[in-house]
């Protein structure tokens, strides 16, 4: 290493994010670095993990060229710590030849960084080499919060789900290391899958072999299987024994909750009700209270048909056809809303009892809506403009259900209409005739 020099103060002028004032870099001015001064494996693996694993903030690569009549190039970066990832990062300064790109000299605020080749300066030479290797001309700014996707939404998953070992990645951030995991290279060990002569065949022989040892009804039971095989969780089975049939309708351990008002297995058809809730034509209910004339005005202008109201939601607002599927012509058994809180997907069954979410549970474990949760008036309203009876109310996870069902209450709904007309004469219409 040359003798130590005197870098430019944070506050130089000249100090800027362009990297064209970068000489020619390689891996082979990183190789050189490494050995013109004494570092261990250890410190060449940790440099290239803070390359690779943004402990060296591209961000806050800056560079000078206050030298360049003395063949100099200047670059300085940030460096955090290896444990302490809440401590100040380290500032790293390099000092780079003009003509071949090699390290001049080097210095770094840890105490290792005196040797002029510390694992913090050797992450920003590769920081650098990787920089120009890409084609940047500037180093890429830190992305703000906006510019990212939202996370505040996305709650932490509950520990960590089991996977498949074939599809785990083994590999480690290391100079050298494969870009690809390899894959198991070795013999497959799973048993190839039978066709159904061959498994019937499998069946006999082991038949024929129990028979041999003695005296044992199980293989008269083999020995006079013979029709068509079923799919099963273990590969095909004759059809009509034990392992076609028995098989657990839900996973183990999965928890279902269902309102005692569900009658399993019914097959009946509730008949949608035969009433109008909003009218149509010339005929309107009378409006409350008193309005000015630009709020007549407004509400002369929003009097429209069924037909024009349809036409204006789908068209004129450019909105999407809702999920609410109802085809009036036909008998209708009720609606159904179906909720899947992210926050508990992984949740356990007494774990999501004890969560306070839409989903309550009274004294005898039977889940219940929460009536002053704003679920219950959407489901409320939703039979009430579809004209259904009933709805069922479903919040499901990975290890549970639960199910209620819900009547229709036509008192509730009056109220409700009664809070959604005030709701629209007091404050959105003097909102719309304002504007």
């Amino acid at each position: 290493m040359a003798t130590a020099r005197r870098f430019p103060v944070p506050e130089h002028v000249m100090w800027t994010n362009c990297l064209e004032n970068l000489p020619r870099i390689s891996n082979d001015t990183v190789a050189d670095l490494i050995n013109q001064a004494p570092t261990s494996s250890k410190q060449q693996t940790k440099s290239y993990a803070f390359a690779v694993e943004a402990y060296t903030l591209p961000s806050s690569v800056v560079t000078n060229a206050c030298d360049t009549s003395l063949g100099i190039v200047y670059a300085r970066a940030t460096c955090y710590r290896s444990q302490k990832k809440s401590g100040r990062p380290y500032k790293v300064s390099l000092a780079l030849k003009s003509d071949s790109g090699a390290v001049a000299d080097s210095t770094c605020e840890c105490p290792a960084g005196a040797g002029g080749a510390c694992s913090h300066i050797l992450a920003a030479l590769r920081l650098l080499v990787l920089l120009k290797q890409k084609g940047f001309k500037e180093a890429p700014p830190e992305l703000s919060c906006t510019e990212l996707p939202q996370q505040w939404r996305r709650p932490r998953r509950q520990g960590i789900r089991p996977m498949a070992v074939q599809n785990m990645d083994w590999r480690s951030p290391r100079e050298g290391g494969m870009g690809m995991p390899m894959p198991v290279r070795l013999f497959d060990a799973r048993a190839e899958e039978q066709k159904e002569q061959q498994h019937l065949e499998a069946i006999h022989s082991l038949g024929e072999d129990l028979q041999s040892l003695g005296t044992f009804d199980f293989a008269a039971i083999l020995l006079a299987a013979g029709g068509p095989s079923v799919d099963t969780k273990l590969g095909p089975a004759p059809a009509g024994s034990a392992l076609s049939y028995q098989q657990a309708k839900h996973p183990a351990g999965f928890t279902t909750w269902m309102s005692p008002s569900i009658s399993q297995g019914a097959a009946t058809v509730t008949p949608v009700p035969a009433f109008t809730l909003f009218s149509d034509g010339a005929s309107q209910p009378p409006l409350p209270g008193r309005f000015t004339a630009e709020e007549w005005r407004v509400l002369t202008e929003i009097q429209l048909s069924q037909e024009e109201a349809r036409d204006l939601e789908l068209n004129s607002r450019q909105q999407r056809l809702n999920g609410l599927v109802y085809d009036p012509e036909e008998l209708a058994y009720g609606v159904l809303e179906v909720k899947c809180p992210h926050s508990l997907k992984d949740s356990e069954p007494e774990e999501a009892k004890k969560r306070k979410f839409s989903l309550v549970f009274g004294e005898n474990g039977e889940p219940q809506l929460d009536r002053d949760h704003e679920y219950y008036a959407k489901v409320l309203g939703q039979m009430a403009l579809t004209g259904c009876l009933w709805g069922d109310f479903v919040v499901c996870s990975e290890k549970w259900i639960g199910i209620e069902r819900i009547w229709f209450d036509r008192n509730e709904w009056e109220e409700m209409r009664k809070k959604l007309d005030a709701f629209f004469f007091e404050h959105m219409l003097p909102h719309l005739a304002r504007r």
